[in-house]
């Protein structure tokens, strides 16, 4: 998390402001790139919300929540 923290804070409110190309359906969108760095957050969100649910359905327990 703290990596990217620090990668996402590199380029400042001035790097998050820049537009660049996304191809998502036809490649003609044009997005901040904030706009990317906050879908890819959810969705890794997503990710993590997926292996709460297999650990659940198994009965594991994450290392993290053996304490």
């Amino acid at each position: 998390m703290a990596d990217g923290a620090a990668v996402i804070k590199q380029p400042g409110d001035a790097g998050l402001d820049k537009t660049t190309p996304f191809g998502w359906e036809t490649g003609r969108h044009v997005v901040h790139h904030s706009y990317i760095w906050s879908t890819a957050i959810e969705y890794s969100t997503e990710h993590f919300g997926q292996l709460v649910v297999y650990n659940r359905a198994n009965n594991l327990v994450r290392p993290e929540a053996r304490r």
